[in-house]
């Protein structure tokens, strides 16, 4: 039975998993902490203290200072090097360990060096935050490792919900034909990212449908996974519960209904880049971690040499799911999207080739050289031209 919990308290109060067990089908829960060292001297006060708005961050500093000597002193087991992510952000590196020296100066280092660094805050009341994020972690820290201890020794757990820095994988084989990974790149900014892979007959099967759904996002880049989320600690709720769906389903013999959306996906994809070939007007999502956000969404217009790069731009970045999509034969008939995608850059090639000559006719080298704009586009437009004749190996 599931436990009772908010998902805003993944990884701050406990860690979200995915279990099975046996021939069971996959079900959630939620595993407390063992929060008992909050009970600790002054661990209390001292959030209180940093909490208080009438408090001066000199004040703050200084009862920090203090409070950190004491855990050193009577517990240090809670002050090592731990890789992860802090509590506030995913996308944030996790700072580590204090030194306080006598005179209470207060440092802290960065994971990624062994020398000291003064972190640099924008205001007081950031740096107070950052104070009251950093103390809260170094308990939590330590929570969320000695309950991993108990989890990594539970092979019923298939997937769990962490704040690991870097790069992260988890994977689960429900049978031979139907593979579960968890892709997590945690600490790198807008680099980060939370994504689940899902693998039938050694097929990864891709939402192709993001890719003229959102306006800036890498063809490469979106086969390697099948679902992005934004990487929050909450969304570790939604990728297990889709994960629990779709392979409730394959239990079921019910697949089809994920192999229909595969082809509707498919469909979308060839259609919406022929509509690229027709229109200059589009509406984008803006992030594909966010499929849900409907109205997170901006117009584009395109005109002359920058409707042939953007057409340029799709239709050549489309050919790299022609691998994927000829893997994906063994599933559902795919020849038709391929000859689709290719009919188009063709179709492209010819226009971005015409409008080069025009480009020329309207702008001197010289012209072209000193406009970083039209730089810019002119090395987009022939790195188009490069991608699709390596393509079809042809100048």
């Amino acid at each position: 039975m599931l436990m009772e919990y908010q998902p805003k308290e993944i990884n701050k109060k406990g860690i979200y998993v995915l279990k099975k067990e046996g021939e069971s089908r996959p079900i959630t829960d939620f595993i407390y902490y063992d929060q008992s060292l909050s009970e600790i001297t002054g661990y209390d006060e001292i959030l209180k203290i940093l909490e208080n708005e009438t408090n001066t961050l000199e004040e703050k500093i200084k009862e920090v200072s203090q409070f950190v000597r004491f855990l050193q002193k009577k517990h240090s087991y809670l002050l090592p090097y731990r890789n992860f992510c802090g509590n506030n952000a995913l996308v944030s590196s996790f700072i580590r360990n204090p030194n306080v020296d006598e005179s209470t100066n207060f440092t802290i280092t960065k994971w990624e060096s062994l020398d000291y660094h003064h972190i640099r805050f924008d205001s007081d009341i950031n740096r107070s935050c950052i104070l009251e994020n950093w103390i809260y972690d170094i308990f939590h820290g330590y929570y969320y490792e000695q309950a991993f201890k108990i989890i990594e020794n539970n092979n019923d757990i298939k997937f769990y919900s962490h704040r690991r820095y870097g790069y992260y994988q988890q994977k689960f084989s429900l049978s031979d034909d139907f593979t579960i990974r968890i892709l997590t790149n945690f600490g790198y900014g807008s680099a980060s990212y939370l994504n689940s892979a899902i693998e039938y007959k050694n097929v990864l099967l891709i939402n192709y449908s993001d890719y003229v759904r959102y306006r800036y996002i890498g063809s490469k880049y979106m086969t390697t996974y099948s679902k992005a989320y934004y990487p929050n600690s909450e969304n570790w709720e939604k990728a297990f519960d889709f994960i629990k769906e779709i392979c409730d389903d394959y239990l079921e013999n019910n697949l089809q209904k994920f192999i229909k959306k595969i082809e509707e996906e498919c469909e979308k994809l060839v259609a919406t880049l022929a509509l690229f070939l027709r229109k200059n007007n589009f509406i984008f999502y803006k992030n594909p971690a966010h499929p849900e956000m409907r109205t997170d969404s901006k117009a584009f217009t395109f005109h002359g040499i920058e409707l042939t790069q953007f057409r340029g731009e799709k239709i050549s970045g489309a050919l790299d799911f022609i691998e994927s999509l000829e893997n994906l034969n063994k599933i559902i008939p795919t020849k038709e999207y391929i000859r689709c995608i290719e009919n188009y850059a063709i179709e492209v090639l010819i226009e971005i080739k015409t409008a080069l000559v025009h480009f020329y006719k309207s702008y001197s080298k010289t012209e072209i050289e000193d406009d970083y704009k039209l730089n810019t586009i002119e090395e987009k437009v022939k790195s188009h031209i490069e991608v699709i004749n390596a393509y079809f190996k042809h100048d």
